[in-house]
């Protein structure tokens, strides 16, 4: 029977990936979040980071220019079938 041992030293940069505090960080992270999607639904885009307003004006958007494509599919299909 066979064991796989590992040889030699641990690197520095997993030494150090295991020394992180992960809980403290994923606080942190959801404390941030929550501050984020408070600011943004009371539309404080002050407090809001610059990548966060990013996302939010480019999916209003795609929403309007996908309903205003879907609104020209249509009524290219309705002329097409006579109804306009």
């Amino acid at each position: 029977m066979t064991t796989a041992q590992a040889v030699g030293a641990v690197s520095r940069e997993a030494a150090e990936w295991y020394a992180i505090e992960w809980r403290a960080i994923n606080r942190n992270v959801r404390r941030l979040q929550v501050r984020i999607v408070q600011a943004t639904k009371a539309s404080r885009w002050g407090r809001v980071p610059f990548d966060v307003v990013k996302i939010e004006f480019r999916a209003a958007f795609l929403e309007v220019f996908q309903s205003s494509r879907i609104r020209r599919m249509r009524l290219r299909l309705f002329r097409q079938l006579g109804f306009v």
